[in-house]
């Protein structure tokens, strides 16, 4: 098994811990748990993905170094991470859940 493999399963459980400590709800946790487990097994399978996807729409990266595509991809998943977000934010807006208020809220409750 590699290593690096081995220590973010390891850090997994470690990670839901410090969650129980903070007092976070045990769904959440599970939730997470399951959510960090899945990402962890189909990180390189993403990772690939997104890969030749950029090089066919973008051609123009197959000259770029490794670093800059790299960054790129780095980039555009954090802007679809962002929009998601949003619409996910305006979603439960919508329905008149204010999911921004219950974290601050929760922040503040557990705050030594």
């Amino acid at each position: 098994m590699d290593k690096k493999f081995a220590f973010r399963l390891l850090m997994v459980p470690i990670l839901m811990y410090f969650f129980y400590l903070f007092s976070w709800p045990l769904e959440i946790i599970v939730l997470l748990g399951i959510l960090f487990i899945g990402l962890i097994l189909v990180k390189g399978k993403i990772w690939n993905t997104s890969e030749t996807i950029i090089e066919r729409l973008l051609p123009f990266t197959k000259v770029w170094p490794s670093w800059a595509q790299k960054i790129l991809l780095i980039l555009i998943f954090f802007i679809i991470y962002i929009i998601l977000k949003q619409i996910l934010f305006f979603i439960l807006g919508m329905a008149g859940i204010n999911l921004e208020e219950m974290i601050i809220s929760t922040y503040d409750t557990t705050k030594p």
